[in-house]
C-alpha cells in the first residue's frame, strides 16, 4: 500500500469480539505493507476474558473464487482462571 507520493503506508486495526454470553475481548494489530502481514495483541477483555494476554502474527492465506480471503494467525493466548 502506497500513498500518493509512493511512500509506503501502514495500517492499524482494532477488533472487538462478543461471545454468546456477552463477554468480550478487544485486539489491535498492524499491517506491514511490504509483506501484507503483521502482528496483533490483546488490548483487554471482560467477564471470562478479563486479564487476557497474548498476541501473535498474521499473514494472508489463499484467496478463493468470489473474493473471500483467508488469514492465518500464529498466536499465544493466556486467560487467567
Amino acid at each position: 500500500m502506497f500513498g500518493s507520493e509512493g511512500v509506503p503506508v501502514t495500517a492499524y486495526f482494532i477488533c472487538h469480539v462478543w461471545d454468546s454470553e456477552g463477554d468480550t475481548f478487544m485486539t489491535r494489530g498492524d499491517l506491514d505493507p511490504a509483506t501484507w502481514s503483521g502482528t496483533w495483541t490483546f488490548v483487554k477483555g471482560t467477564g471470562k476474558f478479563e486479564g487476557v494476554t497474548g498476541g501473535g502474527t498474521w499473514a494472508p492465506g489463499p484467496q478463493f473464487q468470489g473474493g473471500d480471503d483467508v488469514l492465518t494467525f500464529i498466536s499465544s493466548v493466556e486467560i487467567p482462571n
